[in-house]
Formats: C-alpha cells, structure tokens, sequence
C-alpha cells in the first residue's frame, strides 16, 4: 500500500528554488529550469502511485473522484494568483502592458499555455524586455493535460466486460503501453530538437517522457516491493547520484542544450525520486524528510506560482541586481504561498464537505476558471486605468517640455489596434510572381524587400502606389533581412530555411521574373554586438567579426543584385525608441512630453556600408535616411503627432504615423534619386 513519503515533499523544494533561482536570472543555475523535469518526474511518480493504490484497494477507481481532488488541489490556487496577478498589473502597468497578457491569462486559466506560448513563437529563454506574468503555467498546462489523459488510458486497460475490475496482467499491460508511449516523447523530443527548440521545450508530445518516466518508475517500484527486493544502501546511493546529476545539468559547468539537459534531468530525477521512495529511508532521505523542506515541498505549488510574477514585477518597479531578484523574489513567493496554502488552498482542499462531492466540484471548479477566464481577467487588463507608478517607470527616461511636449495625450484611443496593426506582408515564389504583386499601376515597378521593418512600410506603400500610380509588388517575410548568405541563430531552423527562401532562392528564381525597376530594401538594423555578434553568423562558416560580416553581406547582396540592371534604393536605419517605450508609456501619461524619446547619437555602422555602396555604384545603387521625417526635432523626439503614436514598439514605427505622413516619405525617396515622381 502506497504511504506518505515526507522526504519526495522535499524534493518538491528543491525543485521549485531551482526554478527561481534560474528566473532571477543568476548564472551559475543557467539550467535551473530542470525544476520542471523533476516536477514532471515526481508528478508522474506520485499521481501513478496514487491511483494504482486505489485500483489494488478497491478493485476499481473513481475517476470523477481523481478529478475532482486535482481540482480541488490545483484550480483554486491557479485562479487565486491569475486574478491577483491581472490586478497588480491594473495598478501598476499601463494599458499597452496589460493587453498582450489577456490571452495569456486566458490560456493559462484554460490550461493551454504550452500551446499558446508555442503558437506565438515565444522564446521561454530569450530575455524578454517585457515578458508575460503568466509564462509559467506553460509547464502547469502539460500536468493537466496529462492529469487527463492518463485516467482514461488506465480504465480502458482494466475495464473489462463493461466492469472496471483489473484483468490478470494489467499492470504488465500498463507497463508495456507506458514503455512505447515514453519511447515515442523521446523521440519526439530529439526530433523536434533539432526542428524547433520551442516545440521540443513546451510541446505536449516532446515533454510527455518526463511524466511517463515517473510512471514507469511507480510500476517498477510496486513490483520490487512485492519482491521484497528493497535495498536502503542501494536507495540512498543512488538518491545521492541523482542529486549530484540534477546540480550538475542545472548548473553552468557544461554548454548543454535545452533537450540534453531535459534528458540528464530526467534520468537524475529518476534516481533521485526513487532512492528517496522507500517507506523506511536511509539518512539522505532523512535530510529531505525534514520539517523545513518538508513544509517548503508542500508549499512548492503556491511558491511556483506566486514566484514569477513577482520576479516580473520586481523586475520592472525596480533596478535590483539578479542576487537581489533572487533573495526578495524568493522570501515574497514563499510567503505569499505560505499564506495562500493556510488560509486559502488547504481548507478548499481538506474541508470534509466537499469530499461528497465529485463531479459536482469539477464542474464548479472549471466554471470558476472559465468565468475568470472570460470576464474578471480581460475587465482588468483591458481597463484604460492609469497606473500609479510614474510614467518613467513605465518605459522612458525622458521628460519634456515645450512646444508640442506639453500637449496632452488624447483621450478614447485604442491602444490595442495600434498594437496589433503590424502592416501588410508578402511574398511569392517563382511559379506564382503574381502573388507578389500589391498594386498595378502606369508608372515603374518597385519592390519592396526585408523584414518587419519593411512591413511597417508596406500600407503606406501601397497607398502611394495608388495615389502616384505606379506598381508595387513585395518580398516580405518578417525576420528575414534583404541581405543574404548570414543565419540568425536566434529563430529556429524552419524559419532559417523560410528566410533561405526568400532571400538566396528568391533573388535567383523568382525577381528575374518579376522584374522590377528599382529594389527598395529595407531591414532591422542587427549592429547591436551585445545581441547580435554570436547569434548572426555567416551561413558558410567563416569567422569575421560583427561589422565586416555585416559589411560582407552588404557587399555580396548588391554585388549579386546589380547585374540585373535595376536600380537599388536602400533604406538606411530608421531609429527607434532605444530602450523606451513610448506606446506603452503614452497610454499611461497625462502629456506627450512625459515620453519623449531621444534620437540616437549615433548613426548605426550598416549605414556607412549602404553609403559606401552608393559611392562605388553611381546611378545604380541609392540611399535614403527617413529619420528626419520620423523625428523633425532631433535630438528630441515626440512620440506622437497630431494625435497619432509614431512608435508601436521599441523597434517598429505604427502603421498610422507612416500612412498619416506617407508623402513626407514619398518626398525622401524621390530626393534619394532613385525614383522619379
């Protein structure tokens, strides 16, 4: 018969403080988010145990009965902080902050964060400027899905005659379907390793390994039991291994990968769960079975919840230090779960009253969620509040005052359709050039060609193709800059091979066959080496440093592109917000002035390469620097005019501003020379 086993609570602790530690961002736990790995392990473990028990006990199991003890251990905690978290951002973060969080939010009172978080690219170790509150739930959203399944897979094993009573061999049956279940999420994690690191970190079907090895670890473990084959020596060595190899892949000592430390991790956590399993543990197991971790692992739950909120918090009220993070982000989860766990979680959780009751309560239970979900949560994010902190916390470092900065910000905005206006993006292949093709006009035919920054671009240009008659086709593929032969280690290998497309395959299929008359190119500007020096590299291995790779690719791109005898316009930097951001502040400001933005100093290198470009092909290659039709009033900037936001992001100018002032554009570009009016 299963029992309580205080030191796996243990564990518990140690898992979560590793996760936190990793999201302080201290760097000797550059692999902290093993913690997960040793939940899902340990969950796997202990929910199989349970649940096996029963079926021996009884002879049948309760699944109206499983679920609503998971209901009543998990959802109200996970509504309780979601909605406290949602209010702390109505008090504190503008209302640009907020909008992004509501289907986060949603998807994690839903328990599909893993899905939603994949479906929108984000990048779980990227270090976000603005990262969601609500990320976490990722790993939370899989435990329920599994929480799910797992049930129902047992009772078609022991169902038998329409009776739930185990059939001879059923738990070999188990067993088997857990081995080949297991065996397909490894493979499946190896795979999408090597296609997409964010599907092989949140995908349901990579991660499921992780839980089917606790599993199988319970099933190998009742048998043993049986056996009377228990060995404490042999239990606490083999705890202590998997300790050591848990801090090892959690640690910075070795450049693993995010899937080979998930796969260390689990086989650590293996032996680490089941050398502490044993009903009468060895002296490393009393270390764990102690009252502190002890109560710490019981908690773990509400401190991993409360935990990265905080941190996100802290992290944008505060310029604190990643040890600072750390030690306060750690006493306030802690705390906040403790209180959470006694006075909120535990008598939810234990009050006899509810016991009765079985899907009665996982009715109740997910309406609560689906009604937080739905109508509290989108209420307070989407409020036009203003917050109460200052506007520079809110993101800008500047205040202005004068003519145009003192003007106030306009009321009735919608803030969420600025952010969500992107501008307009497309592309074709060389079998379909026509698909290329915005706008058909009488005069020449120009190509718009790059990234985002090329989209920002793209309405406005298909407004002056309509108003100046002449033809605009494009090549846009947001993340893939005009130049070719570099690899932006920072997307995933699909996208890699999308940019390859669009770029080296494009320029040699498909522009001959478009055959444009000027190439207008236009793209983020990467001379960032902070970001960029070891993340975009030359695409056939030669080592350059960051500005001559750039300069190179500059080179080859138009060296490349000039035979065809078109003419080339390119588009220098256009400057963003640096480290403001003016949308976010301005939906949080009284006056223009409170977020104004200071012009860089500094033209970025690209440019000189570009200009040198120019100055090498005379009447084929061109120039032309938008910014003083972006900031007439360098070297301060207002971030909106006439009542329309110029910045959407720190790097991406708002489809309005370029559509509302599209002919002081129109005018740069035909001064460039490259294109006549």
């Amino acid at each position: 018969m299963w029992t309580y086993r205080p030191a796996l609570d243990g564990v518990r602790a140690v898992a979560v403080y590793l996760v936190l530690l990793f999201h302080a961002g201290l760097p000797w736990v550059a692999g902290g988010f093993v913690g997960v790995d040793l939940f899902f392990v340990l969950s796997g473990f202990l929910v199989s145990n349970v649940i096996l028990d029963e079926v021996d006990r009884t002879g049948s199991f309760s699944l109206g009965g499983f679920y609503a003890r998971r209901v009543r251990r998990l959802l109200p905690a996970a509504v309780l902080v979601v909605v406290v978290t949602a209010a702390l951002f109505w008090v504190f973060a503008s209302t640009v902050r907020r909008l992004p969080l509501i289907s986060d939010a949603v998807s994690a009172l839903l328990y599909y964060s893993n899905w939603h978080f994949l479906a929108s690219a984000n990048d779980y170790f990227a270090s976000a400027e603005e990262p969601s509150p609500f990320l976490h739930f990722w790993s939370l959203s899989i435990e329920e899905q599994f929480y799910v399944v797992f049930p129902l897979l047992l009772l078609l094993i022991i169902r038998r005659r329409g009776q739930i009573a185990p059939p001879a061999g059923w738990e070999r049956r188990l067993g088997i379907v857990v081995a080949v279940l297991f065996a397909a999420s490894v493979i499946a994690q190896i795979w999408w390793a090597q296609v997409s690191v964010n599907h092989a970190y949140y995908g349901t079907d990579a991660r499921l390994y992780q839980l089917l090895a606790g599993v199988g670890a319970a099933i190998w473990l009742r048998a043993r039991v049986r056996a009377d084959k228990s060995a404490p020596a042999t239990a606490t060595l083999a705890a202590m291994i998997g300790l050591a190899g848990l801090l090892v892949v959690s640690s910075d000592l070795f450049p693993l990968t995010p899937s080979w430390r998930g796969l260390g991790a689990c086989a650590a956590s293996l032996l680490l769960v089941l050398g502490l399993a044993p009903a009468t543990p060895g002296w490393f197991g009393r270390l764990f079975a102690h009252k502190t971790p002890v109560y710490l692992g019981k908690i773990s739950y509400g401190t991993y919840l409360w935990h990265w909120p905080v941190i996100v918090l802290l992290r944008e009220a505060f310029e604190l230090s990643h040890t600072q993070i750390a030690v306060l982000g750690g006493v306030l989860a802690t705390a906040l779960s403790a209180l959470s766990y006694s006075i909120f979680e535990e008598p939810i959780r234990r009050t006899p009253r509810l016991a009765r009751f079985r899907w009665s309560v996982v009715v109740v239970g997910l309406s609560m969620s689906v009604l937080a979900a739905f109508t509290a949560v989108p209420a307070l994010l989407r409020s036009e509040h203003k917050p109460v902190r200052s506007t520079a916390a809110a993101g800008t470092q500047i205040t202005a005052r004068g003519p145009g900065f003192d003007v106030a910000v306009p009321q009735g905005i919608d803030w969420e359709k600025i952010s969500d206006d992107v501008g307009t993006s497309r592309t074709c292949t060389a079998a379909n050039t026509d698909e290329c093709i915005v706008v058909r006009g009488n005069g020449p035919h120009i190509a718009l060609i790059g990234d985002s920054h090329a989209k920002m671009y793209g309405d406005m240009l298909i407004k002056l193709a309509q108003d100046h008659d002449f033809t605009l086709s494009m090549n846009v593929v947001p993340g893939c800059g005009w130049t070719t032969g570099l690899v932006n280690l920072r997307v995933e290998e699909k996208t890699r091979q999308a940019c390859f497309d669009a770029r080296e395959k494009w320029y040699r299929d498909a522009l001959p066959k478009l055959n444009p008359d000027v190439l207008l190119l236009v793209q983020k500007q990467r001379d960032d080496a902070e970001v960029w020096g070891k993340n975009l590299i030359n695409r056939d291995g030669t080592k350059q440093s960051l500005p001559l790779r750039l300069q190179s690719a500059t080179d080859r791109t138009i060296a490349e592109l000039l035979p065809t005898g078109r003419k080339l316009l390119v588009m220098e930097g256009t400057m963003g917000a640096g480290n403001d951001r003016p949308l976010s502040c301005l939906s949080a400001a009284k006056t223009i002035g409170e977020c104004a933005v200071r012009a860089p100093a500094q033209a970025p290198l690209s440019d000189s390469s570009y200009r040198l470009a120019a100055a090498k092909n005379p009447g084929q290659v061109y120039t032309v620097n938008v910014n003083p039709v972006v900031c007439p009033d360098a070297p301060l900037c207002l971030p909106m005019r006439e009542g329309v936001a110029v910045w959407r992001d720190p790097d991406h100018l708002t489809v309005s501003f370029t559509l509302a002032h599209r002919e002081e554009f129109w005018k740069a570009l035909v001064a460039s020379g490259a294109i006549e009016d």
